[in-house]
């Protein structure tokens, strides 16, 4: 009898290699189904170890999963499918690392009072063996584990055999793995290059801003979705005026849906309102249990829809604003993975890129359609010509009064246009300013098409790229003929003053019509070219360039509106045309405000300014405007002729038995003769400071012209005083107190 046994388990034994040795054979069989073969190594234990049941699981992302199993149903299967989250032999086995035998699932402490003890008995199972897996390099890759229907503990030979058994489930486990993981690799380097490529097919569509807007929204909308593998998208816009985002293009979606979600501002139930108040990229994992959604509609609406889970990505511009959203809709809960978030913010970049390059470039093109209806309009004729003075570009105001064509002024250039005395002076001016880059300003005449000549004050301006370099430069001539006329009659009166008096004034008076006429028709169409100038330094959208030559014509078109405004002060008041709008106000209060009008020329400067506003009673009836006028020109001369580092003091005090007041406004300029104080009110008056050639004051000499009149006209007075040329110089003004 005892050789009889000795003899079956040899048998057993020899049958168990037999059946190991197969198994070997066809795991090294190319094509040979895994999941058979984990089968084959599930029932060889069972005949090994003459147990009843058993599972082989492997471990996959820290996770147990059944691969094969013997004599289990389902219940059983389904309990133990996540076996190292309840108590089990094989979990156990994992967590030490180590074979573990239960001789007894009724005596081990393992199972005491826990269900899975009544899931075992219901299976028949007394007795569990589970032996861990591992790799060649060490790793737990998995579980072999068998049942008895009895109490049992295997003995040694059984277990040998299950360790080499063992050896051949972990190779197949981890031979699978690699196999996984090959494929994996394909699978992504595959999608990865389709990817790569459909980034690329937007990239080349959308370079071209002309083509329709929409098209290429479509574009990067259907390359999000089909790289993330989502079911429906939308990219919207946003309203910068209202901070709204609209939808501009999507993918699948129904009226219901597009309807309620139309206009999305930030913070509101939506996963893009988020991302438009975080200014960040958003992900819903699962749209039914997200706290974005709680107790809002819009959950019903995107589940309605078949949304489970979305990702909005913000199109954020390289000035770092938001112009836009791109938002993909899974129809179950989804997490993406990096590399689809990585493909998400190239696309998002290029929609960013696309909408804010055709922004910039429509605004562009609005305001050289804008620069064009100006330069036609305006009175004066107006050219451009490239960095070496040749001349591309003439309105039409130009042709008229030439006769020339772009095309001939272009062939014969512009020499012929002028008298050969003038011609010489002409061409070394302005080559002049060609190699300098400095401004050109110079008058001559211009032969019209009948062949007569005119008079023209012609200046142009240059204009920089952003390195500082002229590419441009923008001229005009203005016809000043009957100015020269007026000042050749006015200097032919004052000659003869002392014999024909009357016949002077009528030419002064002609000369002041005329001033009047040409600073309302000079001033009038620089309105709209200071409103475009503005506007345009203003546009964040136009490019750094575009704005910096904006900026040079405002610069030179507000020095010229200021000058024609002073001519016009100065017409109305001689005219008696100017309206005072009287009321009581505080004179401190408009002193401080027309300083503060000087403030960035005196902090230019590093002036120091002195307030020594000591008067008790400072309430005036006056013209608020106008009376800051006055102080504003005082300043702005004060500023002008003094010095860096110098001082200005303004100080007010009252007089003439408290009935009045004095401002005193003191420089340390460059003071005033005697022959200068005498004429300093007088308009046009220019002090013998003008022949200084190492100082460019500028100015026509009206603005203390106007100062006295409009003081006068607010029943005050004005006076200077100096002790002389370097000395500084101070302005009084005197005005009466309102009436408590």
């Amino acid at each position: 009898m005892e050789v009889e046994k000795k003899y079956a388990r040899i048998t057993a034994e020899r049958d168990a290699m037999r059946r190991m040795h197969a198994l070997s054979i066809r795991a090294l069989a190319v094509g040979e189904d895994s999941s058979v073969l984990w089968q084959e190594i599930m029932d060889t234990a069972i005949a090994i170890l003459g147990a009843e049941k058993g599972t082989l699981q492997s471990v996959e992302s820290e996770t147990l999963r059944i691969r094969a199993h013997h004599g289990h149903d389902q219940k059983f299967l389904d309990f133990f499918s996540a076996a190292e989250h309840v108590p089990s032999v094989c979990g156990e086995a994992i967590r030490r690392g180590e074979r573990v035998v239960v001789e007894d699932i009724e005596h081990s402490q393992l199972f005491a009072g826990t269900p899975s003890l009544d899931v075992l008995r219901a299976a028949g199972i007394r007795a569990v063996q589970s032996t861990p897996l591992r790799s060649r390099a060490g790793k737990l890759i998995g579980v072999l584990t068998t049942q008895w229907p009895s109490p049992h503990v295997p003995d040694e030979q059984d277990l040998l055999l299950l360790d080499l058994l063992s050896r051949q489930a972990a190779d197949l486990i981890e031979s699978n793995h690699s196999e996984m993981a090959l494929r994996e690799s394909e699978r992504n380097a595959s999608a990865e290059a389709r990817a790569m490529t459909r980034l690329y097919e937007v990239g080349n569509f959308c370079v071209d801003t002309a083509l329709d807007r929409d098209e290429c929204l479509k574009k990067v909308l259907d390359a999000a979705i089909e790289i993330t593998g989502a079911l429906k998208g939308n990219i919207q816009l946003l309203d910068e005026t209202t901070h709204t985002l609209y939808i501009a293009v999507h993918r699948g979606f129904e009226p219901t849906f597009l309807n309620f979600f139309a206009a999305v501002r930030a913070a509101e139930s939506a996963a893009c309102g988020a991302a438009l108040q975080s200014a960040k990229r958003v992900v819903i994992e699962d749209v039914a249990t997200s706290a974005v959604f709680t107790g809002w509609p819009s959950r019903e609406v995107l589940l309605q829809a078949g949304v489970r889970a979305i990702q909005s990505t913000p199109l954020i511009s390289t000035a770092g604003k938001i112009v836009g959203m791109i938002s993909i809709h899974f129809p179950r809960p989804h997490r993406l993975n990096e590399r689809d978030l990585r493909f998400m913010d190239l696309l998002a970049r290029q929609a960013a890129d696309y909408l804010e390059r055709g922004a910039a470039e429509q605004a562009l093109r609005d305001s050289e359609e804008r620069f064009k209806q100006l330069a036609e309009n305006i009175p004066q004729l107006a050219w451009m010509a490239d960095a070496d003075g040749s001349i591309f570009w003439c309105n039409q105001r130009f042709y008229d009064y030439t006769g020339w064509t772009l095309e001939r002024m272009q062939a014969r250039g512009w020499e012929p246009l002028h008298p050969p005395e003038t011609l010489a002076r002409v061409k070394d001016l302005w080559q002049r300013a060609l190699l300098t880059g400095d401004p050109w300003e110079d008058t001559f005449p211009l032969r019209g098409k009948d062949g007569e000549f005119r008079w023209f004050l012609s200046r142009a301006v240059p204009i920089r790229d952003g390195a500082g370099k002229v590419y441009l430069w923008l001229g005009t001539n203005t016809d000043i003929t009957e100015l020269r006329r007026a000042e050749e009659k006015l200097r032919e009166g004052f000659e003869m003053e002392q014999a024909a008096r009357g016949q002077a004034e009528t030419a002064m008076r002609m000369k002041d019509h005329f001033l009047a006429t040409l600073s309302h028709e000079l001033r009038t169409p620089l309105n709209p070219v200071l409103l475009i100038a503005s506007d345009a330094v203003a546009n964040p959208n136009l490019p750094a360039e575009v704005r910096s030559q904006f900026e040079v014509i405002l610069k030179n078109v507000e020095v010229e509106a200021q000058l024609i405004d002073d001519l016009l002060d100065l017409s109305r008041i001689t005219h008696g045309k100017i309206v005072l709008r009287m009321r009581r106000v505080d004179a401190h209060y408009v002193l401080q405000e027309a300083l503060q009008t000087v403030r960035d020329l005196v902090e230019q400067k590093q002036i120091q300014t002195e307030l020594a506003l000591k008067a008790e009673r400072h309430t005036i009836l006056a013209d608020s405007v106008r009376l800051q006028q006055v102080f504003w020109n005082i300043l702005r001369n004060a500023v002008k002729f003094t010095a860096a580092r110098g001082k200005i003091s303004i100080a007010t005090s009252l007089i003439e038995n408290d009935t009045r007041l004095a401002v005193t406004i003191t420089d340390t300029g460059i003071g005033m003769t005697g022959d200068e104080l005498n004429s300093v009110f007088s308009a046009f008056a220019q002090g013998e400071h003008i022949r200084d050639a190492t100082a460019n004051y500028g100015g026509m000499g009206l603005g203390l012209a106007i100062s006295r009149k409009l003081v006068e006209l607010h029943s005050g007075a004005i006076r200077a005083r100096s002790a002389g040329r370097g000395l500084g110089a101070s302005f009084i003004v005197e005005l009466p107190l309102a009436k408590a």
